[in-house]
């Protein structure tokens, strides 16, 4: 059966049935929807820090991937092949490295981003393919470019504040505790604004746990878990905060 053309969700141009990315934006195609064209946005639910990543720290192929891709020029501007974000969040703290086709991805948004510099959903699509990818004070630059043009946006602002612990978590392996506390101390400040824009944003309650207990305070964590199972204990991430307090 012939395949219809495919048109771009985000700029409405026409593209052939076996293109994967749209040739004139670069915007990923959804196949499923080939007849509709027209503008969706999506911007990703903000991050909840695993129960596990206090559990290992990143691990040597990321760093050593990081080193060999910077070296290389791999964040030169120039855009490259598109291809689909599939990068999950736990990944990349697995020891999975990084996905070069992600490289791929970011080097191609940073130059939309710099050509429109006021672009809310590329910004974001490129903070968190930063994020999830493992580069973290990147990230947080494009999160800031996002929220000085969206300010209260509490799922941005609680995502970055994983980049934060992220970092922090780095220090103490290092041993750097001067470091660790500094971005433990900007985790919080940010899970704490989120709750000021958002005052029952359950992944921001959950996380404030998390900084918490990495912290060495379990009284205080503890009581954000609660906190987080009382807003809906239904949820995913209520359930994950039941099983912490059962662990401690």
């Amino acid at each position: 059966m012939k395949q219809n053309n495919i048109y771009c969700s985000k700029c409405g141009a026409e593209n052939k049935p076996t293109d994967n990315f749209c040739s004139k934006c670069g915007t990923t195609l959804n196949k499923s929807q080939s007849s509709q064209s027209g503008s969706q946005t999506i911007i990703s639910p903000s991050k909840k820090l695993p129960i596990t990543t206090i559990l290992y720290s990143a691990g040597a192929l990321f760093v050593i991937g990081f080193i060999v891709l910077y070296s290389a020029g791999i964040f030169d501007s120039t855009p490259a092949t598109v291809v689909n974000n599939t990068q999950n969040f736990d990944d990349v703290h697995k020891g999975m490295g990084v996905d070069l086709k992600s490289i791929e991805r970011i080097n191609l948004l940073e130059g939309i981003v710099k050509n429109n510099p006021t672009d809310k959903n590329t910004i974001a699509e490129l903070a968190h393919l930063l994020n999830d990818s493992g580069f973290k004070e990147k990230a947080i630059e494009k999160y800031k470019q996002y929220l000085a043009l969206d300010p209260k946006n509490a799922d941005m602002v609680v995502d970055m504040g994983v980049c934060y612990f992220e970092l922090g978590r780095d220090a103490e392996t290092a041993k750097n505790m001067e470091e660790t506390k500094k971005y433990y101390d900007l985790a919080i400040g940010n899970f704490m604004d989120a709750l000021k824009i958002t005052p029952k944003h359950q992944i921001a309650h959950y996380n404030l746990g998390i900084v918490k207990m990495s912290s060495g305070k379990f009284d205080e964590a503890k009581e954000w878990w609660k906190k987080t199972i009382e807003i809906n204990p239904n949820a995913e991430v209520a359930k994950n905060a039941k099983e912490l307090l059962e662990s401690h």
